[in-house]
């Protein structure tokens, strides 16, 4: 592909808008399913706790959270107008139940008050917070003391294979992962390092990893 190309790629991973947005979403869920599944199976939510889900794409996993206890209270929150839209199409029915509900908003601009929020998780939106203090300390604010935030993404050695991750994502290794959590007031509880099977990643299979760290505030 060329530069542009690999670049136009990367902005629709980033933020799915316009005409391509909801093919994107669709692409990401398939890429990413086994991702977003043992992402929200590692979740330690209970019987009528909150849960915050930052960038949930089309929401197509939503139920899947809403299965782990009994009335759980979910809110999806997504930048793209496209990805709120379309998330409250497919999920309709648990919207109109009271459970689920969609926001557009930025992860530094969370309409929450401080400290209401048992847990906070989001699959592979770390490589594109543009200032990692002002959505940490947003984190912080919502989240209960004694709340876990899990974030999973795809380690280094696995996204620097894909071509347009050197436009616009900032990518992190483990170690790299644990000290950006450490620098900014979190403590690492545990983690999960998952091998899948290689994906066709423009025409070219490439490996897929999946690292899922939970953490607390310190």
């Amino acid at each position: 592909m060329e530069e542009n190309e690999l670049k136009g790629v990367a902005a629709q991973l980033r933020k799915p808008e316009g005409e391509y947005a909801l093919q994107i979403a669709e692409r990401m869920n398939t890429g990413n399913a086994l991702m977003n599944l043992n992402t929200i199976k590692s979740l330690p939510l209970k019987e009528n706790q909150t849960v915050v889900e930052i960038g949930m794409g089309n929401g197509l996993f939503v139920k899947y959270v809403l299965e782990l206890a009994e009335n759980i209270s979910y809110f999806g929150c997504d930048y793209s107008p496209e990805m709120v839209d379309e998330s409250c199409r497919i999920n309709a029915e648990q919207i109109k139940a009271g459970s689920v509900k969609f926001i557009h908003t930025h992860a530094h601009a969370l309409p929450f008050a401080e400290s209401s929020v048992d847990c906070i998780f989001t699959v592979n939106t770390l490589y594109f917070w543009d200032d990692y203090s002002k959505v940490f300390n947003e984190l912080k604010r919502v989240l209960r003391k004694e709340g876990v935030l899990t974030l999973s993404i795809r380690p280094r050695s696995s996204m620097e294979k894909y071509p347009f991750t050197q436009y616009g994502f900032r990518l992190f290794s483990k170690e790299e992962a644990f000290e950006l959590l450490e620098e900014h007031g979190w403590t690492v509880l545990d983690f999960q390092e998952i091998e899948e099977d290689d994906q066709d990643i423009l025409g070219v299979k490439r490996p897929k990893e999946t690292l899922i760290i939970r953490s607390q505030i310190k």
